[in-house]
């Protein structure tokens, strides 16, 4: 085992694999690069992952506002959590669960997608060419 640096990926809570955007310096196998552990290398790698999530994010809500020209309400609308908790992801007060994450990188990386994301696109067309028939079963599910 030599001391190593090492960006992941790691399993975080319920991300299955971050990348971090800062090497760290740990225990690796020099044979097949699995990571030891010491005392306290879980914790350091805890705050490196939640690091990288929370600075990606921001980084995303900083794309998606600056290229749609959009406010902070808007965004969270189509994201669809709170002002107030995406505020805190935007700025790295509070870190987001992995389907927020995504959501947020989609956006940022796809610009169409925050138009599809409109609450509004296309429902009066889906509205329209939806059965009445199903519109019923619906109801009579919902009594």
């Amino acid at each position: 085992m030599l001391l190593t640096m090492v960006r992941g990926p790691f399993w975080w809570k319920d991300f299955a694999s971050v990348t971090l955007i800062e090497p760290l310096e740990l225990l690796a196998c020099s044979n097949c690069g699995e990571i030891g552990r010491q005392p306290g290398d879980a914790k350091i790698v805890d705050r490196a992952t939640e690091a990288t999530i929370r600075a990606l994010t921001g980084m995303f809500i900083e794309n998606i506002i600056a290229r749609e020209k959009c406010s902070q309400l808007v965004l969270a609308k189509r994201v669809g959590i709170t002002p107030e908790y995406l505020s805190g992801i935007k700025t790295g007060t509070r870190t987001p669960g992995f389907q927020t994450y995504n959501i947020l990188k989609i956006l940022s990386e796809n610009a169409s997608a925050f138009k599809i994301s409109d609450p509004q696109f296309h429902i009066d067309k889906i509205i329209a060419e939806l059965p009445i028939e199903s519109y019923h079963q619906a109801l009579k599910k919902l009594a």
